[in-house]
């Protein structure tokens, strides 16, 4: 505990930067869903979300051409715009409005969570006994302020509920902190590898690029086949609103155990093999459901299973993934991986969902199982690959 907590003090910056930013993050994103709600205009926030989406996923292409830049100056623009966004989204009415507002924050965020990892990225290489603690704690960190803003942003809108003064508040105090944040000062001067003509690059090895890119997407995939809609599948199997919203809370407090857990250093220092062993563990979760307990009580252990290995999934992958990555191009790899997954999430919701409404629990953890294999070798032989031709 000692050794953890002199690591937080040595990089105070970085998490007082990474708390505060997802903290506002949640807080606005949970009074905005419920701002669209009341207002009946929950379709103009799924067009936001899906803008945001896009262009998210593509914002590694403008990221690409910042090389050269300190992650300072980055951030000091790309901040303010997804303040901007956010901000924006206090106006339900209008699906213009809705579409920029999703486009805008997903630009400012998506080069924001790679400067975010890039820095990580940095003081891992500066301090390589810090790297695992450094690079696991930011999943724990997303996972506890998840769940403190959506109480904090609950409470003020139950408190306000007479108005629209609580979504206010909380959107627009989202906004201020997102760019007070934005002022926080970087250590040194680090800035993003050498610039490179034109405006869409792969990696130096291109084919290795694209395989990067499609084993991330297939992972993307599959660790959204279920998650997005648990909430949904336990409405139908039976349990009441209250039950149901018990259970959902529950599973977020076994991700944040997961998050602890998976940060211990005798799973990191080996977290390749870690990782085949969370996806495995999840794996014979789902046969054993499928074989011989497939009740109500069997999903719940499968949804608690998937909770607290979802924690280990993406711990694990990106402590892999620095190592893996070339140090010259690091910047490029996380914009492919970032972009990858988050096409892959989007296109795993909807598969997922479909498949479900259409055949079942049981066949949605069938073609679960059956990403899970495929997503881990793939993307675990790619990763030993890599890790050879550094």
């Amino acid at each position: 505990m000692k050794n953890y907590l002199k690591v937080v003090a040595r990089h105070r910056s970085l998490y007082i930067f990474i708390t505060f930013f997802y903290l506002a993050m949640g807080i606005s994103r949970y009074a905005q869903l419920l701002l669209f709600q009341k207002h009946n205009n929950l379709i103009n926030y799924s067009l936001s979300y899906s803008a945001m989406a896009i262009a998210g996923a593509f914002a590694f292409l403008i990221a690409n051409n910042l090389t050269g830049w300190t992650l300072q100056k980055i951030v000091a623009r790309t901040i303010p715009l997804y303040a901007l966004g956010m901000f924006l989204r206090l106006y339900t009415s209008s699906p213009m409005i809705a579409i920029i507002s999703g486009a805008i924050s997903g630009i400012g965020a998506s080069i924001t969570l790679l400067v975010i990892r890039t820095w990580l990225y940095s003081l891992s290489d500066q301090y390589p006994s810090d790297k695992d603690f450094l690079i696991s704690a930011r999943y724990t960190i997303v996972q506890v302020c998840s769940l403190v803003s959506t109480v904090l942003a609950g409470v003020l809108i139950t408190l306000l509920s007479n108005s629209d003064q609580g979504y206010i508040i909380n959107i627009v105090g989202s906004s201020l902190v997102m760019l007070l944040i934005s002022r926080i000062d970087f250590p040194g001067n680090e800035r993003i590898q050498e610039q490179k003509k034109g405006f869409i690059y792969l990696p130096n090895n291109k084919q290795l690029g694209i395989l990067l890119y499609l084993s991330v997407l297939i992972l993307g995939i599959a660790s959204s086949l279920v998650e997005p809609i648990i909430a949904a599948i336990l409405r139908d199997i039976s349990f009441k609103v209250a039950t149901t919203t018990l259970l959902t809370s529950t599973f977020g407090l076994i991700t944040i155990l997961g998050s602890f857990f998976y940060q211990l250093p005798w799973i990191t220092k080996v977290a390749s093999r870690s990782f085949i062993i969370n996806q495995t563990l999840l794996l014979l979760g789902i046969i054993s459901y499928l074989s011989v307990f497939t009740t109500k009580t069997g999903a719940i252990l499968v949804f608690a299973l998937s909770s607290f290995t979802i924690a280990g999934f993406f711990i694990l992958k990106e402590i892999m993934e620095y190592d893996m990555f070339p140090k010259n191009e690091t910047m490029i790899y996380i914009g492919l991986v970032q972009s990858a997954f988050l096409v892959g999430d989007a296109v795993g919701s909807p598969i997922g969902t479909s498949i479900y409404t259409k055949y079942g629990l049981n066949v949605l953890f069938i073609l679960y199982a059956v990403a899970i294999v495929i997503s881990t070798i793939a993307y675990s032989v790619l990763y030993r690959y890599m890790k050879k031709q550094l």
